[in-house]
């Protein structure tokens, strides 16, 4: 209705998307941890920082390869 705040969904099959979401995620990290666990540091000089996605960015470019 006009002026009503949504609110949060509360039929179960919304919740159960919302749970496959999550497990599809972290699946992809762990899939994502395996992969650079063959690749083997060659810059140990990682600076961790409040940002995520720079500290990401800033691991990707650290790592090479392993021989």
């Amino acid at each position: 209705m006009v002026g009503e705040k949504p609110h949060a969904p509360t039929h179960p099959a919304h919740g159960m998307r919302f749970t496959g979401q999550i497990l599809a995620q972290e699946e992809s990290r762990q899939s994502a941890e395996e992969e650079a666990a063959r690749f083997k540091a060659v810059n140990v000089g990682i600076h961790v920082t409040e940002n995520t996605s720079q500290m990401r960015y800033e691991l990707i470019n650290t790592f090479y390869p392993a021989e």
